[in-house]
């Protein structure tokens, strides 16, 4: 969604998956998610890039070997995890909201698609949790390298997102 222009639009709506009440505030270009500040560019001030353009700078992230660091559907978890944690539009559970959110930012989709079963397979275990509650679990991953490379994904989303105001 982009923000264009001056006016107001304020109002709160009741997040059916939780009963979170959510209020929305826009006012010349500044965003506000339960008094959270969303900064936008028009704003003046950060972040340097939208949500979209996070997004899009995490798909084209590689590690040492030269190998996308999102390269599994899956790693969407990584994704939702941080943006609910930072309470961009979702909360912790709302996973049909965030892939109407990614649909909307991007109708014609990322390298990597986002499919709403990726998403489904979070509903318990470790990555139903906030990020920094996250642990590695022999009995949920049999080896490591699966939750390091989740790890991994969301560690980054997250530095991307910081570096742009988020």
């Amino acid at each position: 969604m982009e923000v264009r222009g001056n006016f107001i639009v304020q109002g709160s709506y009741i997040d059916i998956h939780d009963n979170e009440v959510v209020n929305l505030s826009v006012d010349k270009g500044q965003v506000q998610v339960n008094g959270k500040d969303i900064r936008t560019e028009e704003s003046g001030e950060a972040p340097t890039r939208s949500l979209l353009a996070c997004i899009e700078a995490l798909m084209d992230e590689k590690d040492a070997d030269g190998q996308y660091i999102v390269n599994q559907g899956n790693h969407w978890i990584a994704i939702f995890r941080i943006v609910a944690d930072k309470g961009l539009g979702v909360s912790g559970t709302d996973y049909k909201g965030f892939c109407e959110m990614i649909d909307n930012l991007k109708p014609s989709g990322f390298r990597i698609p986002l499919k709403h079963d990726n998403l489904r397979k979070i509903t318990d275990g470790i990555y139903s949790r906030p990020f920094d509650k996250w642990y590695y679990d022999p009995n949920f991953n049999s080896t490591r390298e699966p939750y390091d490379k989740m790890q991994r994904v969301a560690l980054k989303f997250k530095d991307i997102l910081e570096e742009n105001g988020f």
